[in-house]
């Protein structure tokens, strides 16, 4: 089709996500924080074009903070132009206990990285 697979975009929020959690939480591997995803969404504004886009840009942002969860908001970019936006998407991420199979409350000292971040962007 000449375009990037919508899928592929599900991909590029992962990275930007454990990039994200490596970054903010001291993450070193995946079981040493406990989330899932909920939800996600893409706003699809333009198609990345195959060839001759070689790669993009993700700006990932904290906006909102809750009991359980967290909202994530992203851009998806072009990196020689990060004014171009493919894509925004948002996705709440839970904290979750996988013995009991349960949410659970987002530990104090995640939450003080959180809110500190509300709003501001990283990349």
């Amino acid at each position: 089709m000449g375009h990037v697979n919508n899928a592929v975009f599900l991909t590029y929020l992962e990275a930007a996500r454990i990039t994200y959690f490596e970054k903010s939480f001291e993450m070193k591997r995946p079981e040493d924080i406990s989330v899932i995803l909920a939800h996600a969404e893409i706003d699809f504004l333009r198609p990345i074009v195959s060839p001759p886009i070689k790669s993009v840009e993700v700006q990932i942002f904290v906006s909102k903070v809750g009991n359980t969860s967290w909202w994530l908001e992203y851009h998806i970019s072009n990196p020689d132009n990060p004014q171009d936006i493919y894509a925004t998407a948002k996705t709440v991420q839970v904290v979750y206990d996988y013995k009991k199979r349960q949410k659970m409350p987002i530990p104090d000292w995640m939450r003080g990285i959180l809110n500190a971040q509300v709003k501001q962007a990283t990349q």
